[in-house]
């Protein structure tokens, strides 16, 4: 509901093959039965499956669950989301399996050191295809990222919470989106906004969300109703090409209007 393409779910990291193995058997089982659980629903929604990590380690229920999934993908016109699980996944881990591939193709003369830069290392990741994150959420109170999207992350936002994540509510989710609604004054909200310009209003909440003054602007929603919710609708339905912050912004007018 908030627009958001692609979300990464951080759920079983390389490191976590050191707990106890009772602790790895009940937290594969859960996954297990969430996946049986959910996948009918989501797919009911649009919403597609990718896994993220050396996932060869994980015991063969799960590999053959993962299998499924892939291949019950919706094709890409009809996919509104792209849900990735990274399991058994390590940041470090994912740089040095490109390296030791870029090497093979190298030794088996494929390719030259001299062709080795940017482009073709992202291309060497577990999931090429899958847009670097623009928002990090980070929960628990913790200030580091453990292992998590190394070099996909070079530019992403980063938002820190407090709260554990199995206590995450829609609530704490719309607190982290401001990171991204600042961009929001993007070029497609400019080249909209004379449209509706003779609206006061809507001018106040459009330059209050420009600014990145998230408070005021839910202040402004709340105050003039719709006129903002329609603006960012009319912003969203009128060009081809708009922002994932545009489409956060409505999603969150609703929302604060229904609050």
């Amino acid at each position: 509901s908030a627009g958001i393409r692609y979300l990464t779910l951080f759920c079983f990291s390389s490191e976590n093959w050191n707990r106890p193995k009772d602790e790895i058997d009940a937290l594969f089982s859960m996954l297990n039965e969430y996946l049986h659980k959910e996948s009918k629903p989501f797919r009911e929604k649009g919403i597609n499956f990718s896994f993220l990590g050396r996932t060869n380690m994980l015991p063969a229920e799960i590999r053959q669950m993962i299998a499924r999934l892939e291949k019950e993908n919706l094709p890409p016109e009809q996919e509104k989301m792209h849900l990735i699980l990274a399991l058994s996944y390590g940041g470090r881990e994912e740089i040095t399996d490109a390296a030791r591939r870029l090497a093979r193709e190298v030794q088996d003369g494929k390719i030259a050191p001299d062709q080795i830069d940017e482009k073709a290392f992202s291309s060497a990741l577990y999931l090429p295809g899958i847009p670097d994150p623009d928002l990090i959420i980070r929960t628990s109170g913790e200030k580091r990222i453990s292992n998590f999207l190394l070099w996909q992350s070079a530019y992403s936002e980063f938002v820190f919470l407090d709260t554990l994540w199995p206590d995450c509510t829609e609530k704490d989710f719309y607190a982290a989106l401001p990171v991204l609604c600042k961009e929001s004054g993007d070029r497609a909200v400019l080249r909209a906004i004379h449209f509706f310009a003779e609206d006061e209003r809507v001018v106040k909440e459009v330059n209050a969300l420009r600014a990145g003054d998230w408070n005021r602007f839910l202040k402004l929603v709340k105050e003039s109703g719709d006129s903002s919710y329609k603006y960012l609708q009319n912003v969203y339905v009128s060009h081809d090409t708009v922002s994932e912050p545009v489409a956060i912004a409505l999603a969150v007018s609703e929302w604060a209007l229904a609050d």
